[in-house]
């Protein structure tokens, strides 16, 4: 197995499991929520997750969607997308930003829970 493709299957896996865990403290999250006079409110210090783990998913999609929209674009073309080329490194600039953004999401939001079990009574 070559290295570019032993590495494309391991950053599936990886892009697989960053969304299911961006879902689940989504849910997570939503759980939290308060319901005030017919207005569902978040607390403050759950913001930067929730912002963290939705950026997260919408790197996802932007991700897949322009190695599809690439792909398409060059095979038409009849060409190779070349290493130096900025489209080359689109795809895995998104794909970091799914990674950092579920890693923040997911340090904020078990913050806010440690916080919450220790709260004095």
């Amino acid at each position: 197995m070559e290295i570019d493709q032993s590495t494309s299957k391991y950053a599936e896996k990886v892009s697989s499991l960053i969304k299911e865990l961006a879902f689940v403290g989504i849910a997570i999250i939503w759980l939290f929520k308060t319901i005030k006079e017919e207005s569902i409110l978040l607390d403050e210090d759950l913001l930067i997750s929730i912002f963290a783990l939705i950026s997260a998913v919408s790197s996802q999609f932007m991700q897949f969607l322009s190695q599809s929209l690439i792909c398409a674009y060059y095979s038409y073309k009849n060409k190779e997308v070349k290493p130096t080329s900025f489209w080359y490194w689109l795809p895995w600039i998104l794909w970091s930003i799914s990674v950092i953004g579920c890693a923040i999401g997911y340090f904020y939001l078990m913050s806010y829970i440690w916080g919450k079990i220790n709260a004095p009574c």
